[in-house]
């Protein structure tokens, strides 16, 4: 039989608010990387396992993807979304998207931590700014191309 929620309340234990709190995070996490890995102008760094989801704009070196996600970061921000910066070894990036370029050593990706309720109400306007940042910033890298 399944286990059946109970609901949350101030009378919930803590560690039980927490767990249902985690699972939304989780759930927004999911929702953002799967929006972005469906979009072809980005690629999610690896599936999400709590509330992390990590992206780079799709088909560029890792060189370009860094300097993207450092244009996007300052863009976004411009924009009103704080997202964080990820320094990750090329090689380990290329494990999983061999697709990548090898032009550096490391590489910088964005990083968006979804650890608030309020993140799951804005998770599709999150991935789409996401997206949409990620590959101006590509085109800028690229010179307009």
């Amino acid at each position: 039989m399944p286990r059946r929620k109970t609901p949350v309340s101030s009378s919930t234990p803590a560690w039980r608010r927490s767990s249902d709190a985690c699972q939304r995070s989780a759930a927004a996490a999911l929702r953002v990387a799967a929006a972005l890995d469906a979009d072809p102008r980005t690629t999610v760094v690896l599936d999400p396992e709590v509330d992390i989801v990590c992206v780079l704009p799709a088909g560029v070196s890792a060189a370009a993807a860094s300097t993207a996600a450092e244009r996007a970061f300052d863009t976004l921000a411009d924009a009103g979304w704080h997202v964080a910066k990820l320094r990750v070894r090329t090689d380990w990036l290329r494990a999983r998207h061999p697709e990548v370029e090898r032009d550096a050593e490391t590489m910088t990706v964005l990083r968006c931590c979804l650890l608030k309720q309020e993140h799951a109400a804005v998770a599709d306007e999150l991935a789409a700014a996401l997206a949409e940042h990620l590959d101006a910033a590509r085109v800028f890298v690229n010179g307009g191309h």
